[in-house]
């Protein structure tokens, strides 16, 4: 394996043990969390209750993207291990992965002209 995928790699394993680190702390804090929210339910004001909701829904959404973006990680590091040879191609039309790109996200399944066409079919819904 060339030196520039053994860099990448390494910042892709980097990158999901710190994710997972930050999944796991913020699970921790859930149970913290959960007692502020009980605190406030004794309050029972309007704003109080929509900002706890807010708040909620804010750190939901950053699980989500997290868990997410380790699965891709993940996947990244299993086609490595797995297939080498295919790591950098893009799994839409097989053209090679710019080098810049996978510098920025060595994670990324697609090529930008691939991901900006899934991304315009997506938001097209």
């Amino acid at each position: 394996m060339e030196e520039f995928v053994l860099n990448l790699k390494t910042k892709l394993e980097r990158e999901a043990n710190d994710v997972a680190s930050l999944l796991d702390s913020m699970s921790e804090e859930g149970g913290a969390s959960s007692a502020v929210e009980m605190a406030r339910a004794t309050h029972n004001h309007p704003a109080d209750s929509a900002l706890g909701l807010m708040e909620k829904e804010l750190a939901v959404g950053n699980v989500v993207l997290l868990k997410e973006l380790l699965k891709d990680i993940r996947h990244a590091l299993r086609k490595l291990d797995t297939c080498p040879e295919k790591f950098g191609m893009c799994e839409c039309c097989g053209k090679p992965i710019d080098r810049e790109r996978l510098e920025a996200r060595p994670w990324a399944r697609y090529c930008i002209s691939c991901k900006q066409k899934i991304e315009a079919k997506t938001k097209g819904k």
